[in-house]
């Protein structure tokens, strides 16, 4: 919240310097306003409100517009109100322990500390767009039905929805898009097996790039520690917006991930929320979709049951596609994990995509 001085000037301190520059007593400025000594002691002393009929009075009885004796009330009451709500918030700091702050100043989500209680909640609260912490509790809580079905929606809320509000920034942020074409995004999909092959940080953004172009958003938005979602599918007013979380930091991870969203894009309805990690028949279907996409059904029994590397980079020239993404597909049929790190290129850190416009 915006910085305000500790002290609060009333109407009254003002009505009392006039009555000082004048030379004038309470008693006597009371029988010109018409109104009681009561009244005018009252507004001097700041425990009565100026209504609009009496700035009027005091207009005629000071010579100054009633518009300026009722600004000075206005600004009085909005500082009052002001204090008050910084209490109330305030109050709250306890409820910031559940909110990823680390993550949040990294990011220049927020800029303060918990010194500064008031201020360090109402940047909170002011991220979700909500008036208080308490309330976008409440808003969490009535919208968060969609993402309950995931075992992700439990272990960190708050982190959660931070993850998830800053990826609707950067698609707000980022500017508008054309129309979602579907056909159109059924013909780029081969471009993005050929980006497969380049290294990971050009080839994420060129596929990001056309994505864009056939209307679909898609944002890399850095993971919040102990929220493991890879990826989420939704459509914000009309247009698909897929986040991606480059949790593990590998690139067969971030190209499955992102294949898997564009299956919820092209298969399911525009209606509801995937959130990786539910089971439920969607994200089969997209599970199975992304692994299709890079070993198609037909050469799905070329992938090596055993630890065979010389196998993977073959089949991978084959298919050209990443030798890396091919290993992925092999170690997710066989559970087996422990083998092939050689051919998995590990992500660099790559910036937010769109950049997290931040408070700072």
């Amino acid at each position: 919240m915006a910085v305000e001085p500790d002290y609060i000037v009333t109407t009254g301190d003002y009505l009392a310097e006039w009555l000082e520059e004048e030379g004038m007593n309470q008693s006597e400025l009371a029988r010109r306003a018409g109104v009681s000594k009561k009244h005018i002691s009252e507004l001097v002393a700041g425990n009565s409100a100026l209504s609009q009929a009496v700035a009027l009075n005091l207009e005629m009885a000071t010579g100054i517009p009633a518009r300026i004796w009722m600004a000075y009330e206005t600004r009085y009451q909005q500082l009052c109100a002001r204090k008050r709500k910084e209490q109330e918030l305030a109050a709250e700091i306890d409820m910031l322990d559940a909110y990823p702050l680390a993550y949040m100043r990294k990011h220049g989500i927020v800029t303060t500390t918990k010194r500064q209680a008031s201020a360090l909640v109402g940047q909170v609260a002011a991220f979700f767009r909500t008036s208080s912490l308490r309330a976008h509790r409440n808003t969490w809580e009535a919208e968060a039905l969609a993402f309950r079905k995931s075992a992700h929606a439990d272990k960190k809320p708050m982190g959660l929805a931070v993850w998830l509000r800053v990826g609707e920034i950067q698609h707000e942020q980022a500017g508008p898009l054309p129309p979602f074409d579907r056909e159109c995004l059924m013909e780029i999909l081969p471009r993005i097996r050929s980006y497969t092959l380049e290294a990971p940080e050009e080839g994420i953004k060129k596929a990001i790039m056309d994505c864009e172009r056939v209307g679909v958003r898609v944002c890399l938005t850095p993971a919040v520690s102990g929220v493991g979602v890879h990826g989420v599918t939704r459509w914000v007013n009309g247009t698909p917006l897929v986040q991606l979380s480059l949790l593990w930091k590998t690139e067969d991870q971030m190209w499955f991930t992102l294949m898997h969203e564009l299956a919820h894009v092209l298969l399911h309805k525009t209606t509801t929320v995937y959130l990786e990690g539910s089971n439920d028949k969607c994200e089969a279907e997209a599970n199975r979709f992304a692994a299709e996409f890079f070993v198609p059904k037909e050469m799905r029994g070329h992938l090596p049951s055993g630890r065979n590397t010389a196998a993977i980079a073959e089949l991978a020239e084959q298919l050209e596609v990443s030798p890396s993404i091919v290993l992925g597909q092999a170690q997710r049929v066989t559970k087996d994990y422990a083998w092939g790190s050689g051919l998995k290129r590990q992500l660099p850190e790559i910036a937010p995509i769109p950049p997290i416009p931040g408070l700072a």
